[in-house]
């Protein structure tokens, strides 16, 4: 699952500019979660690994740390 937090990690760096925050960071909360970043992070981690977020999944609620995300992503993958 550490690739999946690294991958998310990097595409956050990409589009915004924090340079710390941990696996457990409230994004929504410090600001570095916002729509333009959200719609960046599902688009490629749909395109990287070869899935497509089921619609009831994409609420930015659901993206609200690296952990959640790492593990939405790993459960969409093994699920293929």
């Amino acid at each position: 699952m550490d690739s999946y937090k690294e991958k998310v990690k990097e595409l956050i760096h990409d589009i915004e500019e924090y340079e710390d925050f941990e696996d457990d960071t409230d994004l929504l909360q410090k600001g570095i979660m916002k729509s333009l970043c959200f719609m960046y992070v599902v688009t490629e981690l749909e395109h990287e690994y070869g899935f497509t977020f089921p619609e009831d999944e994409l609420d930015i609620k659901n993206f609200d740390t690296v952990e959640h995300i790492a593990k939405l992503v790993k459960s969409l993958v093994d699920s293929k």
